[in-house]
C-alpha cells in the first residue's frame, strides 16, 4: 500500500479573450503572488491527552513562511515551510514541515458582486511532509486541512488568521501508549501577514 498525496498548477497556454469568464482570473502568471509570514501556536495530539489543561500544556510556538499564489477570486495556492519544535509528556523536539494547499475562497463564490470582498474565508486542504530534526533520514507524508480568514488592508497588504489540524504518521509522536492509524497530529493557531509583490490583477 503506496498513499500518494499530489499538488499540482494547471494554466492555460493559450487563452481565449472570447471565452466568457464567470469569475476574475489572473492576468498574467508572474501576477498576484504574495509573501507570507506567520506565527502562532501548535499543540502535539495523540492517543492518551485527553484533557483540555493536558493539551494547553503542550503547546509550543510555530513559525511559517509562504509563497501564494492567486488564479482566479475563488481559487488560489500556496507553499509553506513552517516548524519549531513540539512536545509531548515524555520528550521536546525540533521538527520541520514543507507543505501545498488548494484554497478556496467561500465569500467571493457566493458573492454577487464584481469586487472582491475586504475579507476572506478560504477553507484548505493540503499535503506535507515532515520531519523531526533528530531523525534527518524519515520524511513522513501528511495530511492538513483548515480556514483562513483575511483582512486585506489595501492590494498589497493583508492580515489572516489561520486555524488548521495535520494529520501524520504515528511514528511521528515517540510516545508509550499505542497509536492509532490517525491519532497523532499537529493542531495549529497562528496569525500571519501577507504581502502581494507583484501586480494585483483583482
Amino acid at each position: 500500500l503506496l498513499p500518494s498525496l499530489l499538488f499540482g498548477i494547471t494554466r492555460d497556454i493559450r487563452s481565449n479573450p472570447m471565452r466568457r469568464r464567470s469569475r476574475e482570473e489572473t492576468r498574467c502568471f508572474v501576477n498576484d503572488w504574495a509573501f507570507q509570514v506567520t506565527l502562532g501556536v501548535s499543540s502535539l495530539n495523540y492517543r492518551g491527552v485527553g484533557s483540555v489543561v493536558d493539551r494547553l500544556q503542550l503547546l509550543t510556538p510555530i513559525v511559517e513562511f509562504g509563497l501564494e499564489k492567486t488564479f482566479t477570486n475563488v481559487w488560489s495556492g500556496r507553499f509553506i515551510v513552517s516548524g519549531l519544535y513540539s512536545k509531548s509528556r515524555e520528550e521536546t523536539f525540533s521538527y520541520y514541515n514543507v507543505r501545498g494547499d488548494i484554497m478556496f475562497d467561500v465569500i467571493d463564490f457566493f458573492s454577487s458582486k464584481q469586487e472582491n470582498s475586504r475579507f476572506d474565508l478560504k477553507p484548505y486542504f493540503g499535503a506535507s511532509i515532515i520531519a523531526r530534526l533528530d531523525e534527518q533520514s524519515r520524511f513522513l507524508l501528511g495530511t492538513a486541512f483548515g480556514a483562513v480568514v483575511s483582512y486585506h488592508m489595501d492590494k498589497q497588504h493583508s492580515l489572516f488568521f489561520d486555524a488548521r489540524y495535520l494529520i501524520t504518521p504515528h511514528r511521528f509522536a515517540h510516545v508509550q501508549e499505542k497509536q492509532g492509524t490517525f491519532s497523532v497530529g499537529l493542531a495549529t493557531l497562528t496569525f500571519g501577514y501577507s504581502y502581494t509583490f507583484t501586480h494585483s490583477s483583482f
